[in-house]
């Protein structure tokens, strides 16, 4: 998780499972993990598979881009990092966050081409 440049929470957001979860995996309370599961651990962090659920084998997966594991660019990754450094009990500061970051995207997106 470290590795791959992300939170517990990060990880939980990514992966689709409570934070909750995420502290059991890395505290040892969780003996197993679904299949599905540990496919998203993959695609999200780059270590194998086999590895993740059983310790054992190659650690990492073939080196693939974070952007084709995951489906996100740096600079998405990088977004939702500072996103999610606003508290999650602070809902109007992370609302007012995502408005005026979706604006400003928007905003160049809409932009003609300089020539």
């Amino acid at each position: 998780m470290e590795d791959a440049g992300l939170k517990p929470l990060q990880l939980a957001n990514a992966v689709g499972v409570s934070s909750g979860a995420v502290t059991h995996w890395l505290n040892g309370a969780t003996t197993s993990l679904k299949a599905d599961t540990a496919q998203r651990i993959a695609d999200c962090t780059g270590y194998a598979v086999g590895w993740i659920t059983t310790g054992l084998g190659e650690k990492k997966q073939s080196s693939a881009p974070q952007e084709r594991r995951t489906g996100l660019t740096p600079g998405a990754i990088e977004l939702a990092a500072l996103y999610d450094m606003i508290p999650v009990n602070d809902r109007v500061k992370r609302a007012t966050a995502y408005n005026l970051a979706t604006s400003a995207i928007l905003e160049v997106l809409s932009q003609k081409p300089a020539k």
